[in-house]
């Protein structure tokens, strides 16, 4: 990795060290509390529990056997078929050869689409095993490797919906994490993404959205997405994919983060982003994710009385009362809480 030029563990100098550990330190008022994660559909479909992390590595071990069984019957001239013409091995032997981080690496340091392709599939796979491969993911392989191969294949939306995910899993909940990829410009490289593929890849969209919502915990971040036409873009996401619970979910979520940043809520008043909130109460009211998702818009949004005033004329009072009657045992706290800040922002 050192020969390579993309430095040796999480950070490749003092001064990017410098930049980093305040912006982490920032982000850490906000983080996510210790303990279990809520019952989100981020935790329940990227991340298993400790008993699912069992299945899963012994289900990968399994897959593994079965691929080197594969690659050990091939004959010697199937396993290197046409490589001097730049095609990749058989799929299995190429997975298979994907056993280290490092491979990993090496496999997203090519200029082989193709073997990025798996190499991003196998790194966002691997990290669903445990919160240590997160670190080694980051400290072997790295955010701004995964980022450059975006770059060179901004026209690939499969391989840019992989490493969307691949970088949500990398940085999910760890402010070191989110410090270092924001000082990697995540933030620009994902709106990017979402830019040149919103319109055809709703699978793009969420995992752009799940990546961003990490990214946007930091105030300094939400400045940049607000630089970057950010809300213009998540804006969209709610008005192209208004069935899909997993963009509505993740996309409510980052204009949550929006919200909850002083210095540029206010740019929720313009457009109609608070009426695609709302609308995504209404048409997802059996979806307690995106129930609460909205929540925590209406929540953080009540900071400003402008937004508050804007929210009550579009009826989330009424839109609450249908949550909490729809979801008692999962809202409660949230649409309480929800229904304080309103409170508190318009008395009378």
């Amino acid at each position: 990795r050192a020969a390579s030029g993309w430095g040796v563990g999480l950070f490749g100098s003092s001064g990017e060290s410098a930049v980093v550990a305040p912006l982490a330190a920032e982000m850490q008022g906000n983080s996510k509390p210790p303990g279990d994660p809520e019952p989100s559909r981020k935790h329940l479909v990227q991340q298993a529990s400790s008993a699912e992390h069992v299945v899963e590595r012994r289900h990968l071990e399994h897959v593994e056997e079965h691929r080197t069984s594969m690659v050990a019957r091939a004959p010697l001239e199937e396993q290197e078929k046409d490589v001097l013409g730049g095609e990749l091995l058989d799929e299995a032997a190429a997975l298979a050869a994907l056993d280290s981080w490092e491979s990993i690496a090496v496999a997203l340091e090519s200029n082989d689409p193709a073997r990025q392709e798996l190499a991003l599939r196998q790194l966002r796979d691997w990290i669903v095993r445990g919160e240590a491969d997160q670190a080694q993911a980051m400290s072997e392989v790295g955010d701004e490797l995964v980022m450059m191969v975006m770059e060179a294949n901004a026209s690939s939306a499969e391989i840019q919906t992989l490493a969307c995910a691949a970088l949500f899993r990398m940085i999910e909940a760890n402010t070191e994490f989110q410090g270092l990829a924001a000082f990697h410009h995540g933030v620009e490289t994902l709106l990017t993404s979402l830019q040149e593929h919103l319109h055809s890849s709703a699978e793009l969209a969420e995992a752009a959205c799940w990546a961003l919502e990490e990214l946007t915990l930091s105030e300094d971040c939400c400045q940049e997405f607000v630089d970057f036409k950010g809300i213009a873009q998540v804006t969209l996401c709610l008005e192209l994919y208004p069935a899909d619970a997993g963009v509505q979910e993740a996309a409510n979520l980052v204009i949550a983060n929006i919200a909850n940043c002083r210095g540029v809520r206010e740019q929720l008043a313009s457009g109609n982003v608070l009426f695609l909130v709302t609308k995504s109460m209404r048409e997802h009211e059996g979806d307690p994710q995106v129930q609460e998702a909205v929540c925590k818009v209406i929540e953080h949004s009540c900071s400003s009385a402008s937004l508050a005033q804007k929210l009550q004329g579009l009826g989330v009072a009424a839109l609450l009362d249908t949550a909490l009657g729809s979801h008692q045992d999962q809202l409660a706290d949230s649409v309480q809480r929800a229904k304080d800040a309103l409170r508190a922002a318009l008395p009378y």
